[in-house]
């Protein structure tokens, strides 16, 4: 009875792609998080909200915050 063999060099290989694709995965999710809160806190220093689409004002109250078309 054979007894099979496992490559370990091509496991490793595979866990190693997996764990470097997560990580530039991490990297593009941390960094689209990033610039909204930093566009969040710029529209709270000013007091006034900007609209995110062209064409677009911003109405707000204590409450909401939303965007309509420009009349």
């Amino acid at each position: 009875m054979k007894i099979p063999t496992v490559n370990l060099r091509s496991k490793m290989r595979s866990a190693g792609a997996i764990f470097i694709f997560i990580a530039i995965l991490s990297a593009l999710v941390l960094s689209t998080g990033c610039a909204q809160v930093t566009q969040q806190q710029n529209n709270l220093t000013n007091g006034t909200p900007e609209a995110v689409h062209d064409g677009f004002k911003v109405v707000s109250s204590p409450f909401f915050t939303a965007e309509i078309p420009l009349a």
